[in-house]
């Protein structure tokens, strides 16, 4: 599937980076062998679809495994994030946002609005854009067509994975790592906030600010 085949081209790419930089990296062999594990995934499912007429819940997995392998990926960019660059960039990104904003919005944006139900419709946005990504396909493949729903899932992990190729690229940590010491009197929100707070502490990495992927994958 077209998605599989993206998936193993962005493997193999940050593989010969792993390979090329493996001076500069620690526990190697833990992520040279998740990326074979995924080719043996997906060499299984092509064997699975080669000696039996396939089934449809085969082809709804191999839709779902490439979300799942979007996971360790992405806590991964972390781990590669300062292959070009000793530093993060984010004094030079914050530089330029205060030289068009003249402030810094992601700590003046609570100030002005503290208010605790309106961090709640924040944190309520935020947390729909997980269920968004995944949602989404599912709905289309299972309502609408099959076909749309590999096209979709395509979009969404080449997006994905183009996204994290800039990541690798330019570590930019973002507001709430950069700017934690004065993030700490951020409004809790009611239900959203304390769940969005536990799925960020488990799943969350410095990495990945710049460019939005939560805009452009919406």
């Amino acid at each position: 599937m077209p998605v599989e085949t993206v998936l193993l081209v962005y493997l193999f790419i940050t593989g010969v980076l792993i390979l090329i930089f493996s001076t500069k990296l620690e526990h190697k062999g833990i992520h040279l062998s998740f990326r074979l594990f995924v080719l043996i995934v997906i060499v299984i499912f092509l064997a699975i679809d080669s000696i039996s007429k396939p089934k449809r819940y085969i082809k709804f997995i191999r839709l779902l495994f490439p979300f799942l392998v979007l996971v360790y990926i992405y806590r991964e960019t972390n781990y590669l994030n300062n292959l070009f660059f000793k530093d993060n960039l984010d004094s030079i990104f914050s530089h330029f946002e205060r030289s068009i904003f003249h402030c810094q919005p992601s700590i003046l944006f609570a100030t002005v609005l503290p208010s605790n139900m309106f961090a709640e419709m924040m944190y309520f946005g935020y947390f729909m854009y997980y269920l968004m990504v995944i949602s989404i396909p599912i709905y289309i493949y299972f309502f609408v067509s099959r076909y749309l729903a590999e096209c979709s899932v395509f979009v969404i992990i080449a997006s994905f994975v183009f996204y994290y190729l800039i990541f690798i690229a330019l570590p930019v940590i973002g507001p709430q790592f950069y700017y934690a010491g004065q993030m700490q009197k951020l409004p809790n929100g009611y239900i959203f906030g304390p769940v969005l707070r536990y799925l960020q502490h488990y799943g969350e990495a410095p990495t990945a600010a710049f460019p939005s992927s939560h805009v452009s994958i919406c």
